[in-house]
């Protein structure tokens, strides 16, 4: 824990807090009345503000699951809506100590990237195990951040849903893709699966954002271009230390 306990420090949940905060306002409402949970956990939940903003939406049940590093500074009460859980050492398959077995929606906003590759399928094993619907979102290549060991293009996440039985549905980013008050990670990465197929009603409402947001010229990045204008730090530092090395032939 000690290690987490310094990445993760009080200026780490200062600055990215507010942001936070303010992304979990605009977007929990559209998700309470889309999804229209009755329980609701977040995992990696931080600070937590986003279960906090599921229960100003009415959703009767609300729990937080990070690790202990998260007391300090958090809007939830350690053993009551906060459960403690470092995912980056407990052993696998994971197995949190929650109230309760089952919740109606499980979210995780921008955690999964902070544990590591071998570490993905048992998330994914625990989001399933406790809830049909999941919404999720990752980190992409090239965002970076503090201790990014899992940045994934989502259909890494999508393709594992899937071996479990979980259609997913791109509902959320044609809504809040523009949105001033959503920070882009959660605007870009945050996809909803569903157990079984995507119901008929939000299909069809994620079909009609979608062709709204289509009326214009949407800023969207293929990922091979993104690749291509972003390349690994070994690529970088090799062609640095050969043109260096041309430089050195050329002078001598």
């Amino acid at each position: 824990m000690s290690t987490n306990s310094a990445l993760y420090d009080s200026d780490f949940y200062t600055q990215q807090g507010s942001a936070s905060d303010i992304s979990a306002r605009a977007m929990v409402p559209f998700l309470a009345e889309a999804l229209k949970p009755r329980s609701m956990v977040d995992i990696g939940c931080g600070m937590g503000f986003w279960p906090r903003a599921f229960a100003q939406a009415g959703v009767p049940v609300c729990h937080g699951v990070d690790g202990a590093w998260t007391h300090t500074g958090t809007v939830l009460t350690p053993g009551k809506d906060l459960f403690e859980y470092d995912f980056g050492q407990a052993e696998m398959p994971f197995s949190p100590s929650l109230p309760q077995a089952r919740y109606d929606l499980v979210t995780s906003f921008e955690f999964v990237e902070h544990i590591a590759p071998g570490r993905a399928d048992a998330l994914v094993d625990l989001f399933c195990s406790l809830a049909d619907i999941v919404a999720l979102g990752g980190a992409i290549p090239h965002q970076s951040g503090v201790h990014h060991v899992n940045e994934q293009w989502a259909d890494y996440w999508s393709e594992k849903f899937a071996a479990r039985g979980y259609a997913c549905c791109d509902l959320l980013r044609p809504v809040f893709w523009d949105n001033p008050e959503v920070e882009p990670w959660y605007a870009q990465n945050t996809l909803v699966y569903f157990k079984g197929e995507v119901p008929a009603a939000i299909s069809e409402q994620a079909g009609k954002a979608w062709a709204k947001l289509a009326t214009r010229p949407a800023r969207i990045v293929h990922p091979d271009l993104w690749d291509y204008a972003h390349p690994p730090l070994t690529v970088r530092r090799a062609a640095f230390n050969l043109a260096r090395a041309v430089k050195r032939a050329a002078f001598g």
